[in-house]
């Protein structure tokens, strides 16, 4: 039992489209590999910012420790009459 060519050329048809579909879904492949490439840098980076933040923050303390202690210590030695 052979294929009428109507058949015939219904499938090459077919053939065609599901080739494309193939190409189709291996760009997308792609698009989600670079994606989630991309996330996993930005997640990363944010990693090391909220590092950053805590880091910068525990020195800010410091400074205005320092800064309060020596504002503290001036005003001790202005009232014992030291200066």
């Amino acid at each position: 039992m052979g294929m009428t060519p109507e058949e015939r050329d219904r499938l090459a048809k077919l053939e065609a489209q599901v080739e494309g579909f193939q190409t189709s879904v291996d760009h997308l492949r792609e698009s989600i590999q670079g994606l989630t490439t991309a996330v996993d840098g930005l997640r990363e980076i944010a990693i090391m910012g909220k590092g950053m933040w805590w880091l910068t923050l525990k020195v800010g303390g410091l400074v205005v420790g320092a800064a309060a202690l020596m504002a503290a210590g001036l005003t001790a030695i202005e009232k014992l009459g030291w200066r």
